[in-house]
């Protein structure tokens, strides 16, 4: 009875040890993978963010050319403005000159 009851223990002492064994091995698995998953996951997000920084950087250049397009457009714009100006004070006094000629040429005509 009693060896009995002793193979029985060690019967029982080989199957923990087995599961101990088995679960340890498994944990082991489970951990190397959480970690391989971790680094994945890391190397995505810095894929991530670098894709992102870069979206960003494009962005801004595209930004400042709009700028600089905007700055140059309205200087233009200015300097049209004061040609016209310019062209405009010219025909004027050109129109003065033309009806004081014509004026002087044909006193009696209406204009």
């Amino acid at each position: 009875e009693h060896e009995k009851r002793e193979s029985q223990f060690d019967k029982y002492t080989d199957m923990k040890q087995a599961l101990e064994s088995e679960w340890s091995e498994k944990v082991s698995m489970l951990r190397v993978q959480l970690e391989e998953r971790q680094e994945r996951l890391e190397q995505e997000r810095e894929a991530h963010s670098d894709q992102l920084h870069s979206a960003i950087e494009q962005v801004r250049k595209e930004q400042q050319t709009t700028e600089e397009g905007r700055s140059a457009l309205a200087l233009h714009i200015v300097q049209l403005n004061s040609d016209l100006e310019s062209t405009r004070a010219r025909c004027t006094k050109m129109l003065t000159t033309i009806n004081r000629a014509v004026e002087y040429e044909y006193p009696h005509r209406d204009c």
